[in-house]
């Protein structure tokens, strides 16, 4: 009885390591957490898939590189024919885990400051770049007609849905819109709580700012700065 038992429970654990081992990699668009690194999934045929790969790091040093995804794996050419970049994809539930064999020859793909092996998170319709856009391109014609209560049923949910991807310039935007719409709408509280993440470089003079943030991005995110300053400060303000 112990030896069936034994036969069964063999047999389940190699059936689920062949399961999780042929796991299908998703076709789609998938960004970083911070929305640093986006990479791409196509359909190539013949069981094989196209991927393209673009990672931002400090100071705006990219990496960019593209290949064909075979049994979860890459071969992508970099410096040396005889030394491959292998690039491992592996699938994680809504995500894919990419990793590389030598960081060394793959950094051939890569600026000094930028990488690109980093778990890749699916996107969903609504969070995609070009719906990201679009809906705050409506969230402000609605804004601006003083439909204050469809504004923010349009641009609350990119927070809910997207913030885990979005880059901080995006996101910083996003929590102005939201808060100084909840200001209009007499919720000084829930401005406040939107603007907390911002709390701490809106305190901080654009001289310091541009101290902390890589000069490509420094003016930009002064701006968003700048807008949080006034809207905490309405807020602030209104609760009183």
């Amino acid at each position: 009885m112990i030896a069936i038992l034994r036969a069964a429970l063999w047999s389940f654990i190699v059936f689920s390591a062949q399961a999780f081992a042929q796991a299908p990699i998703a076709s789609g668009d998938y960004l970083t957490e911070r929305g640093w690194g986006a990479l791409t999934i196509e359909p190539a045929g013949k069981g094989a898939l196209k991927f393209s790969i673009v990672a931002v790091g400090g100071y705006t040093h990219v990496c960019q590189l593209e290949g064909e995804i075979r049994n979860g794996r890459a071969n992508v050419e970099a410096q040396d024919p005889g030394k491959p970049c292998i690039v491992t994809f592996t699938p994680k539930r809504e995500a894919v885990d990419v990793t590389v064999n030598d960081g060394i020859v793959c950094r051939f793909f890569c600026g000094e400051r930028a990488h690109f092996p980093a778990v890749y998170l699916k996107v969903s319709r609504a969070c995609a770049a070009q719906e990201v856009k679009k809906t705050r391109g409506e969230f402000k014609r609605t804004y601006d007609r003083k439909d204050y209560a469809k504004a923010q049923s349009l641009i609350e949910p990119l927070l809910e849905e997207c913030q885990r991807i979005l880059d901080p310039l995006t996101e910083g935007w996003i929590r102005n819109d939201l808060a100084i719409t909840q200001y209009r709408r007499g919720d000084p509280a829930g401005c406040r709580r939107t603007l907390r993440t911002l709390e701490k470089d809106a305190a901080k003079s654009d001289e310091a700012l541009r101290e902390d943030v890589p000069p490509s991005a420094a003016e930009r995110y002064i701006a968003v700065a700048q807008a949080a300053r006034i809207n905490l400060k309405l807020c602030s303000a209104a609760s009183k």
